[in-house]
């Protein structure tokens, strides 16, 4: 099974998988990175892949937890971990602009389907 989710949704679909939810693959889109889900980082057995807007912001329906800099520490504590974990972040990407742009959209498509494909074959 994979999961996707957004903002909270992704929060969910992560605190899902932590919790030893039988999950093959995370796709995380603007999610929230508060420091206890990066401490438990070394639970986490499914290949994950993160799609970030650098402009998120509590402006545009983030938070402080999806400040692009929390999504950059978590991307690293997963490397650190040497968990699998792909990573995309758009310069114009925002909170709510999941999908906004038809090239952002493009773009995270055909990475959601590539990492599916990849990690759901094995």
């Amino acid at each position: 099974m994979a999961l996707f989710g957004h903002s909270r949704g992704g929060g969910a679909a992560l605190n899902y998988a932590l919790g030893g939810g039988a999950v093959s693959a995370l796709v995380l889109d603007s999610t929230g990175y508060p420091d206890e889900l990066v401490d438990r980082v070394p639970l986490l057995q499914a290949p994950v892949l993160i799609l970030h807007g650098l402009r998120d912001s509590p402006a545009d329906g983030g938070s402080a937890m999806t400040d692009p800099k929390m999504a950059r520490s978590f991307e690293a504590a997963l490397r650190s971990a040497r968990k699998t974990v792909d990573a995309k972040f758009y310069a114009a990407g925002t909170h709510n602009g999941i999908f906004a742009s038809r090239a952002q959209r493009t773009d995270e498509l055909k990475r959601i389907r590539a990492f599916l494909r990849r990690t759901l074959s094995n």
